[in-house]
C-alpha cells in the first residue's frame, strides 16, 4: 500500500498526522506550491513576507497569474518585481518549512528504532520559475529552472552518509536504486541503473558520465545534458545550446557561435543517439515533465 500525503492545508495536516498507516508510504509534502504561504510557527525568514491585504492578494491568486502571464505575455496584470521576489521568497520559506518536517520524520523514525530498517528517499518532481527566461511556475520549459531537484538517501548502513555526489543524476535511476538497496530477489524489471554504482566498490555497473534526457511533450521541448553541456531543441527547430561551467543559469545561447559548432554537433549526435529506441530501451538516462 501506498499512502500519497498531500498537506492541502494545515487544518488537514494534522488530520493526516493522526492516521495510523502500514506498509510502504509516500509523503507528498505540498507546501512548497502557489500561493506560497507560509506556514505556522516558520523559520526565520529568507526574505520579504507578506505585509498587507495586497501582498496577501497577491500571493493568493499568483496561480491564475503566472497563468495568464505565460499564454498571454503580458497577463491580467503584470507580475512587478516585488511581487516576484517575494513569491520567490515565500517559496524558499515553504521549503525551509519542509526541510523542518522531514527533519521530525527522521527523528521519530530513530526514536523508535526503524531508521536503520528503512530507506527514506527525498526528491522533488519539479522545481519553479520565478522570472527566468521570462517565466514563472513550472511546466513550461525544459530548462534547470524546473529540472533540477534535490535528491537525498538515507539508509544507514546502505547509503554513506557522508557520500556527496556532484555530477547529476537521473530520477530515472530510482526504482533500480531501491529493488538494489532493498536486496530484493531478482533483476529490477525497471529502467535505470541503481545509484548504489556511485559509491559501492562491488557494482556491476561502472560510474559513467550517462546524458540525462528531459522532455516537455506538451510544448515539443526536449533537453539533454552532458557534462557541463545542455542542448535544447524545440519542435519548430530553435536550438539553445549553454556552458554550465561559465553560464550555469542558461543565459547565453551557443548555438549560434562559430567556436561553439563542434559541440552543439556532438549534442545532436547524442540527442539522436538518446531518442533512438532500440530492443533494450532508450539509451540514457530520461525525465519526462
Amino acid at each position: 500500500m501506498s499512502v500519497n500525503w498531500q498537506a492541502f492545508s494545515h487544518a488537514h495536516r494534522d488530520h493526516y498526522r493522526s492516521c495510523n498507516y502500514t506498509g510502504e508510504r509516500s509523503l507528498n509534502y505540498y507546501d512548497a506550491h502557489a500561493p506560497y504561504f507560509v506556514p505556522p510557527n516558520p523559520a526565520p525568514p529568507f526574505g520579504l513576507r507578506p505585509e498587507d491585504w495586497t501582498d496577501n492578494q497577491s500571493l493568493l491568486y499568483w496561480e491564475k497569474r503566472r497563468h495568464d502571464e505565460f499564454f498571454s505575455g503580458t497577463g491580467t496584470r503584470h507580475i512587478t518585481p516585488r511581487e516576484q521576489v517575494l513569491a520567490r521568497d515565500g517559496y524558499d520559506d515553504c521549503i525551509a518549512y519542509i526541510d523542518k518536517q522531514l527533519g521530525n520524520l527522521l527523528f521519530e523514525l530513530k526514536r523508535r528504532r526503524l531508521l536503520d530498517n528503512t530507506l527514506v528517499i527525498v526528491t522533488a518532481d519539479h522545481g519553479e520559475s520565478f522570472g527566468e527566461h521570462g517565466l514563472y511556475g513550472h511546466f513550461h520549459s525544459v530548462h534547470r529552472t524546473e529540472l533540477d531537484v534535490p535528491l537525498v538517501l538515507v539508509m544507514p548502513g546502505r547509503a554513506p552518509a557522508d557520500r556527496v555526489l556532484a555530477e547529476p543524476v537521473s530520477l530515472r535511476d530510482l526504482p533500480a536504486t531501491v529493488v538494489d538497496l532493498l536486496s530484493l530477489d531478482g533483476t529490477a524489471p525497471f529502467p535505470g541503473n541503481s545509484l548504489a554504482r556511485h559509491w559501492r566498490a562491488d557494482a556491476p555497473i561502472p560510474v559513467e558520465s550517462d546524458p540525462i534526457y528531459s522532455e516537455l511533450c506538451e510544448y515539443g521541448l526536449r533537453a539533454i545534458r552532458s557534462g557541463p553541456n545542455v542542448y535544447i531543441h524545440a519542435h519548430d527547430g530553435i536550438e539553445l545550446l549553454f556552458d554550465l561551467t561559465t553560464d550555469p543559469l542558461e543565459m547565453q545561447n551557443l548555438a549560434g557561435v562559430p567556436a561553439a559548432q563542434s559541440t552543439l554537433e556532438s549534442c545532436r549526435r547524442l540527442m539522436a543517439k538518446v531518442t533512438t529506441t532500440t530492443s533494450s530501451g532508450t539509451v540514457g538516462s530520461r525525465n519526462k515533465e
